[in-house]
C-alpha cells in the first residue's frame, strides 16, 4: 500500500492472517500475507467484525487505504476493515465458533467448534507445527464437532489444527497448540507488597512481604536446579537485595540462565550478571518489553520442580518496597512449558546465547502458545500482548461477571474496557473500582466512570502508586466461576497493541479470596473520584496547516503544557510540526491532586477538498506564476463579504497576510513585492463559506 492509495477502496485476494483462527478485537492490527508480500489490516471497536472469528485458510479482503503512521510520510500504511462484508471467504463452510479445548487432563484432550454447514469432523496434530503425529476423525458429519486426542503423557505441548470437509469444500481452525495438564503439586502461593485486610473474609489469611519481594525471589533462584529463563522490564541494584548476585551463583554452579529485559529502560543490574548468563534487550522502538516473568526449571522432567514467577512486581527498590504489587509462584509443569516458549519466542533461541535475527517483539509475535490449562485441579488462561488481543480478553471477562466485579489497576485508557464494566454495573452487578491516579488514565474514561459509580470509583491514596494489574469477578459467588485476573498488562492501548506482556487468570474461589483482602485494603484507604473536576482537552482535531487551536484545561490550581506554558488557555498552530500531527499535552493539579490529557492536532496539507465547493467565491485564479513577489488573486464573488488573503509555506507557515472585501462580480486583489524567499507557496483566501487555495512559486 502507497500514498496514492490513500482514501481509496481496495481489493486484495488470497490473503492468509497470521492470527488465524483467533478472534478479532477492536482498535487492533492484524499482520496479513498476500502474493508474498506482509501488511497490516486494522478493525475498529464499532466495527461488527469484534468478536468474530479470524478466518484460516486464503481469503480476500475489502477495505479502505489508511495511513496510521506519520514518521514517515511515504509510509505506516493501513488497511482498515469496515465490517463482516470486507472479509470473504473461499470456502463455502467455514467455522462459525473458535476452536475450544475442554476436559484438559494428563493423557487427553478435546475439542470442540461449529460449522455454517455440515461437514466432517477432523484433525491433524503434532509435537511440532509439522503436525507430525498424524490424522484423527470422528464418524458422521454435522454442525457442531467434537473429537479427542487420547493417549497421550502429562505436560505433553501440542500443535493442532482441525478441519470440517463438506463436499470439494474444507473450512479449517488455524494452527493452535495446546497442552495437557501436569502431574505437578498445582500449588499457588501469592503474595501482596502492601498492607491487606485480613478479616476481609474467613481464612485463609492472606500475605504481605514487606520489602521482601526481592529476598522470595532470591530463596527460589537459590534452589533452581537446571535452568532461570527472566523476562522483566525494570531491573535494578539500588535499594534491593542482590537478585543480581544470586543469578551470578546459579550460573556459576551451572544453572543456565537467560535475561530478556526492555532495551529502552535503565536496567542497572545487567551489566553486573555473570558472561555466561545469556542477555537480549528489546530493540527501542514503539513498543517496549515490560513482561514480569520468571521460569526456574521449566524443562526438568521432575514434574515438581517447575516454578513460574509473575504479577505486576519489577525488581526495583520502588516496586519492591513502596507501590502496591502483587506475585504469584506457581508449581506447574505445564505452566512453565507455556511461558518457556513465550520466552524463547522473544529471545530467538532455546540455548543461553540469544539470537537477535530470529526474535521476536511486539507486533512481529504470533498466538502460539496455549491459553487454557488446568493447574492444580483449577481453570488457568494465559494470555501474552500483543499477539493475543488481550484488551478485548478484558472486556470479555468483565462480560460473565454475575454478581461483583472489583479492580484495582495503576491505569485504565480504553474506554471499551470502561463501557464494559460501566454495562455490567447497570445490569446490576456489585462495582468497584480503584485506579492509581487519574494522570495516567484518559479523562473521558474517568469521568464517565465517576458518573456511572459514584463512590465506588476511587483514586488510590497510600504511599507510592498502585502498580497492580488486577481484577476479581465474582468473589462472593463461588457458584459463578470466580476468578482472578493479573499479570504485567496495564489496561492501555499501547499494552494491547505494541508491548510485550503477560497476563494470568486463575479460576479459583481460594484466589480470589486472597485477591479480595489486598482489594478491600487498597480500596478503603483509596478517595472518591466522581466530584472531582476532570481535565479534559477534547476530542482529537483535524484542521488545516496554517490555523490555529484553542484550548482551554478549565479551572485548576495549575498547568503545566507541552508547549512551555503555564496558563489555562493556550493557542497551538502548526509551528516546529508542518503538516503532521502535534500531540499537546496538559498536566494540571488542584486539591485533589495531579491529573493530565493529550489531544492530538493533525494538520493537514492544502490542496484536495480545500475551496471548490465555495458558495461566495469561483473561479480563483492567481497569476503571473511563477512570480517575482508580486501577483494577482483574480476570482468571482456573488456578493460583498469581508475576506482574508494570506501566503503561506507548504508547512503551514503564513508569511504575509491581507483583508480585503468582496463586491459582487468579477475582482482583482494585486500584491507588491512580497519579500520572502524563493519557493513554493500557497494562496489561501479564507471566507465564511469556507478556504481556497492556489500554488504560487515565488522565483
Amino acid at each position: 500500500m502507497k500514498e496514492q492509495y490513500e482514501a481509496m477502496l481496495l481489493k486484495m485476494v488470497n490473503v492468509t492472517f497470521a492470527n488465524a483462527g483467533g478472534i478479532f478485537a477492536g482498535n487492533t492490527n492484524y499482520n496479513v500475507t498476500a502474493n508474498g508480500e506482509t501488511c497490516q489490516v486494522r478493525v475498529n471497536n464499532n466495527s461488527n467484525l469484534v468478536g468474530q472469528i479470524i478466518p484460516a485458510g486464503q481469503v480476500t479482503i475489502v477495505g479502505i487505504c489508511s495511513q496510521f503512521s506519520y514518521t514517515n510520510p511515504a509510509g505506516g500504511y493501513q488497511l482498515l476493515l469496515r465490517d463482516k462484508n470486507d472479509v470473504i471467504g473461499n470456502s463455502l463452510i467455514v467455522f462459525t465458533t473458535p476452536l475450544a479445548v475442554s476436559n484438559i487432563t494428563t493423557s487427553s484432550l478435546t475439542f470442540g467448534w461449529n460449522t455454517n454447514i455440515a461437514g466432517t469432523t477432523e484433525l491433524y496434530y503434532g509435537l511440532t507445527p509439522q503436525l507430525e503425529l498424524g490424522h484423527l476423525s470422528s464418524a458422521g458429519t454435522g454442525t457442531t464437532h467434537t473429537i479427542n486426542i487420547t493417549g497421550r503423557n502429562p505436560s505433553d505441548l501440542l500443535y493442532v489444527q482441525t478441519f470440517s470437509v463438506a463436499a470439494s469444500d474444507t473450512g479449517f481452525s488455524g494452527l493452535k497448540t495446546f497442552i495437557t495438564q501436569s502431574t505437578s503439586t498445582g500449588n499457588i502461593k501469592t503474595y501482596f507488597t502492601r498492607p491487606v485486610d485480613t478479616l476481609a473474609t474467613p481464612a485463609p489469611k492472606a500475605i504481605q512481604i514487606y520489602r521482601a519481594v526481592d529476598d522470595t525471589c532470591i530463596a527460589y533462584i537459590n534452589r533452581a536446579k537446571q535452568s532461570i529463563d527472566i523476562a522483566i522490564y525494570n531491573f535494578n541494584v539500588e535499594g534491593i537485595s542482590s537478585i543480581a548476585g544470586a543469578l551470578n551463583a546459579a550460573n556459576a554452579r551451572g544453572v543456565k540462565v537467560r535475561v530478556v529485559s526492555d532495551g529502552g529502560t535503565n536496567n542497572s543490574a545487567l551489566p553486573t550478571l555473570n558472561a555466561g548468563i545469556g542477555k537480549l534487550g528489546r530493540p527501542v522502538t514503539t513498543g517496549i518489553m515490560h513482561n514480569k516473568f520468571m521460569v526456574i526449571d521449566g524443562q526438568s522432567s521432575n514434574p515438581n520442580d517447575p516454578i513460574v514467577w509473575t504479577g505486576s512486581c519489577n525488581w526495583t527498590d520502588q516496586n519492591v518496597n513502596t507501590d502496591a504489587n502483587n506475585v504469584l509462584f506457581i508449581q506447574d509443569a505445564s505452566l512453565a512449558k507455556v511461558y518457556t516458549l513465550e520466552f524463547n519466542e522473544m529471545f530467538g533461541s532455546t540455548t543461553t546465547t540469544p539470537n537477535a535475527t530470529n526474535a521476536k517483539f511486539g507486533s512481529a509475535k504470533s498466538d502460539n502458545t496455549p491459553h487454557e490449562l488446568i493447574i492444580g485441579g483449577n481453570r488457568v488462561e494465559v494470555f501474552f500482548s500483543p499477539s493475543d488481543g488481550v484488551n478485548q480478553q478484558i472486556v470479555n471477562h468483565i462480560g460473565t461477571a454475575n454478581s461483583d466485579i472489583e479492580v484495582g489497576t495503576m491505569l485504565i485508557t480504553r474506554k471499551v474496557i470502561s463501557d464494559a464494566i460501566i454495562a455490567k454495573k447497570n445490569a446490576g452487578v456489585s462495582t468497584r473500582v480503584a485506579i492509581s491516579n487519574r494522570a495516567t488514565s484518559d479523562a473521558t474514561v474517568v469521568a464517565e466512570l465517576g458518573a456511572a459509580l459514584g463512590n465506588n470509583f476511587r483514586e488510590y491514596h497510600e504511599q507510592g502508586l498502585l502498580h497492580s494489574k488486577a481484577m476479581i469477578i465474582d468473589q462472593s459467588n463461588p457458584t459463578s466461576d470466580p476468578f482472578v485476573w493479573t499479570g504485567s498488562h496495564n489496561w492501555s492501548d499501547a499494552a494491547n497493541v505494541n508491548n510485550d506482556e503477560n497476563s494470568i487468570v486463575i479460576h479459583s474461589p481460594a484466589i480470589c479470596n486472597l485477591f479480595y483482602q489486598e482489594f478491600k485494603y487498597r480500596f478503603t484507604k483509596a478517595i472518591p473520584l466522581s466530584d472531582h473536576p476532570v481535565l479534559e482537552l477534547g476530542t482529537d482535531q483535524s484542521v488545516h496547516g496554517g490555523d490555529t487551536i484553542t484550548l482551554d484545561a478549565g479551572q485548576f490550581t495549575s498547568y503545566v503544557w507541552s508547549t512551555g506554558e503555564f496558563t489555562q488557555i493556550i493557542k497551538v498552530d502548526s509551528t516546529g510540526t508542518g503538516f503532521g500531527v502535534k500531540k499537546v499535552f496538559c498536566r494540571v493539579t488542584d486539591q485533589y491532586g495531579t491529573q493530565s490529557d493529550t489531544v492530538r492536532i493533525t494538520f493537514k496539507p492544502y490542496g484536495a477538498g480545500i475551496g471548490e465547493q465555495n458558495k461566495l467565491i469561483s473561479k480563483m485564479s492567481v497569476y503571473p506564476n511563477p512570480s517575482n513577489g508580486s501577483f494577482t488573486v483574480q476570482f468571482t464573488a456573488n456578493k460583498s463579504e469581508a475576506v482574508g488573503l494570506e501566503l503561506m509555506t507548504f508547512d503551514g507557515q503564513v508569511v504575509w497576510q491581507s483583508q480585503t472585501t468582496t463586491a459582487p462580480g468579477q475582482n482583482s486583489v494585486k500584491v507588491d513585492q512580497v519579500k520572502v524567499p524563493s519557493g513554493l507557496y500557497l494562496v489561501r483566501m479564507k471566507t465564511p463559506e469556507g478556504d481556497l487555495g492556489r500554488k504560487l512559486i515565488i522565483k
